[in-house]
C-alpha cells in the first residue's frame, strides 16, 4: 500500500524485523529510506536559499 512506502513505515518495519525476529539487513526498507533522503535532499537544494 501507499502507506508502506512513507519512511516511519519503512523505518518501524525494519526496526521491528531485526528487534524481534533477528532478521538480516532489511534491503528493502532501507532502500525506501535512501530514496526519501534522496528526494529530501534534492528538494532543500532546489527550494532552500540563504537569502
Amino acid at each position: 500500500s501507499v502507506l508502506g512506502l512513507l519512511p516511519v513505515s519503512a523505518l518501524s518495519e525494519g526496526l521491528r524485523d531485526v528487534l524481534q525476529h533477528g532478521a538480516s539487513m532489511p534491503w528493502a526498507q532501507a532502500g525506501i529510506l535512501a530514496v526519501w533522503a534522496v528526494l529530501g535532499l534534492g528538494a532543500a537544494a532546489r527550494f532552500f536559499r540563504w537569502e
